[in-house]
């Protein structure tokens, strides 16, 4: 089975962290949630539960979640609040502006939207991290070549 560029999550992980680089100079991107405390202020993601639906028997619809946190150091000072609530709405800005695109959003994928917002503390072991989790949908659709 061969994955078109649009469909193969390397493709997709690559244009959404440039995406996330675009969306403030103080804050660190990584790929993928970091198994240490990350250096704040950061924007990680994490896949959550991602549905696939077979349309016929070649032709599969999957639809990922990628959560994508933008966090800041846990604590009860309020600037590190304002700085949360800066990103957020810098990230809003910048990721939906770009979901919607003309020509396709990531990379051509067929579908991708910001789905939400949430509060998530986030625990790199004994460390608490504040952050606000943006799911985004992907619906991608690749053709299974039987054998």
């Amino acid at each position: 089975m061969t994955l078109p560029a649009a469909a193969s999550l390397a493709a997709i992980m690559t244009q959404l962290v440039a995406v996330e680089a675009m969306v403030d100079p103080r804050v660190r991107v990584y790929r993928w949630r970091p198994e240490n405390v990350p250096e704040l202020p950061a924007i990680y993601n994490w896949l959550g539960d991602s549905p696939a639906e077979w349309l016929n028997v070649c032709a599969l619809q999957e639809t990922l979640t990628i959560n994508a946190r933008v966090a800041v150091r846990h604590s009860d000072v309020g600037d590190e609040m304002g700085l949360l609530e800066d990103l957020a709405d810098r990230f809003r800005e910048v990721v939906d502006q770009q979901l919607t695109r003309t020509g396709g959003p990531l990379g051509g994928v067929k579908y991708a939207a910001r789905t939400g917002m949430r509060n998530v503390i986030d625990r790199f072991g004994d460390v608490p991290v504040l952050a606000l989790e943006f799911p985004l949908a992907v619906r991608v659709q690749r053709t299974v070549q039987p054998l």
